[in-house]
C-alpha cells in the first residue's frame, strides 16, 4: 500500500528508447502522482538478473506533457558501458526498483543509440561572440538533440559549450520544421578572434554529424534584431529626477 494515498501503486510508463548503449522512457504511480519512482534497467542471464543502471524518473518531459501525464517530470534516462550487443540489447527490461512490474515497449520503440539518427539543421549566425542555429533528428520529432560547440585546438578539439536545441525559432517553424523547438543559441564565455570564429563547428552529440553553414549566414554580433519605437514631443513619465522643466506644459 502507498503511504501517502492508502491505495496499492498502480505502475504507469514505456521504454521509449532502447539501444545497445542506453535505455530512454517514463516511470509514474497513477494512485500518487506527488511520488517520482525509483527505476532499474535490468539484463537477464542464465547466471542471474544483472542491474546495469538506477535512477529515479524525475526529468521533465514536454511530450508527457502535451500527452496529459501531469507535469511531465515523470522521465528517466539511462546509459551504460560497455555497450551490450544486439542479443542483450532485446533481453534489457526497466522496472520500478524492487517491484516485478516490468515497463511496457513503446509501440514506436527507438532502438538507435543516442546521436546516431538522420539530422537536419544548419549554423545560422556565429559570431566571435556567439553562435544560433537548429537541428532536428528526422527520426524521432519529438526528440531534442543535445549538440556540441568545437573548436580545433594544439592537442585536438576544445569544446567550447554543450547545449541541448530546444529554443522556439519562428522563423524554423514558419519554414516548416515541426513546432520550431530546435533551434539553440548560445554566448561564448569569452570573445574568439576572428580566425577562431570561423574555425568553430557544431556537432551532434555521441555522433559525427556536423552541421552544415547556413547559405547567408550571419558573421556579426547582433543580439538586438528588432526594436519598436515611438518618437514623441512630449514625455508623460514625470520622473521626479527629470532635467526637463515642465513648467509650461499643460497636457501630455
Amino acid at each position: 500500500m502507498d503511504g501517502v494515498t492508502g491505495l496499492a501503486p498502480h505502475y504507469q510508463g514505456y521504454v521509449d528508447e532502447r539501444s545497445i548503449a542506453h535505455v530512454k522512457g517514463w516511470l509514474r504511480d497513477v494512485n500518487d502522482a506527488a511520488a517520482r519512482l525509483d527505476y532499474e534497467v535490468v539484463l537477464p542471464s542464465p547466471e542471474g538478473e544483472r542491474v546495469l543502471a538506477a535512477g529515479r524518473a524525475n526529468a521533465f518531459s514536454e511530450v508527457l506533457v502535451q500527452v496529459g501525464v501531469g507535469d511531465g517530470t515523470y522521465a528517466f534516462e539511462a546509459r551504460f558501458k560497455p555497450e551490450l550487443s544486439e542479443a542483450e540489447r532485446d533481453l534489457v527490461f526497466v522496472r520500478p526498483k524492487g517491484e516485478a512490474h516490468k515497463l511496457e515497449l513503446a509501440p514506436g520503440l527507438r532502438t538507435q543509440p543516442p546521436g546516431e539518427g538522420p539530422y537536419q539543421g544548419f549554423v545560422d549566425e556565429c559570431s566571435t561572440r556567439h553562435i544560433s542555429g537548429w537541428v532536428r533528428d528526422l527520426s524521432d520529432a519529438s526528440r531534442r538533440v543535445s549538440v556540441e560547440i568545437l573548436m580545433p585546438g594544439p592537442d585536438g578539439e576544445i569544446l567550447l559549450k554543450h547545449h541541448i536545441a530546444d529554443q522556439f525559432n519562428d522563423v524554423v517553424r514558419q519554414i516548416g520544421v515541426g513546432d520550431g523547438t530546435y533551434a539553440f543559441f548560445v554566448l561564448f564565455e569569452r570573445e574568439l578572434t576572428p580566425e577562431q570564429r570561423d574555425a568553430v563547428f557544431v556537432r551532434v552529440h555521441g555522433s559525427s554529424h556536423v552541421l552544415a553553414l547556413a547559405p547567408a549566414i550571419n558573421r556579426e554580433f547582433q543580439p538586438i534584431h528588432h526594436v519598436a519605437m515611438d518618437i514623441v514631443n512630449n514625455c508623460n513619465l514625470r520622473c521626479p529626477f527629470c532635467v526637463y522643466d515642465y513648467g509650461q506644459t499643460n497636457k501630455t
